[in-house]
């Protein structure tokens, strides 16, 4: 089970994608090579997003620094087999969406960076 933080942090992902204007495909996306977060559709662009959440206290590096290159690789391993099941051939994007929570689990900031890897 993932720790609260982090189920919160997709909750509030999602609902911010859908406010951008995204369409969700798929949430959890769970392969053996890895996971992917959310799937989301917006224009002609797949975005898979992975998110990092954190209580907002101060930090040495960004929830965002924890997508190392082995996470990545895991990541993209994951979309690989997404796409081969989906048929899916458009451009696809890797994103990174940190939400940072106050101690009451109130979203302090949400930071969607587009084309971190």
């Amino acid at each position: 089970m993932k720790n609260l933080s982090g189920y919160y942090g997709e909750i509030e992902a999602v609902r911010y994608l859908r406010e951008q204007g995204y369409r969700l495909m798929a949430a959890n996306y769970q392969t053996r090579m890895g996971e992917i977060d959310i799937v989301a559709k917006k224009d002609n662009i797949l975005a898979v997003v992975e998110v990092k959440s954190r209580l907002d206290a101060p930090y040495l590096y960004s929830a965002a620094e924890a997508v190392d290159y082995h996470k990545q690789r895991r990541i993209q391993l994951a979309t690989q087999r997404y796409l081969q099941q989906t048929k899916y051939d458009g451009f696809v994007r890797f994103d990174v969406i940190e939400v940072y929570f106050n101690e009451q689990m109130e979203v302090v900031k949400i930071n969607h960076i587009q084309n971190s890897f």
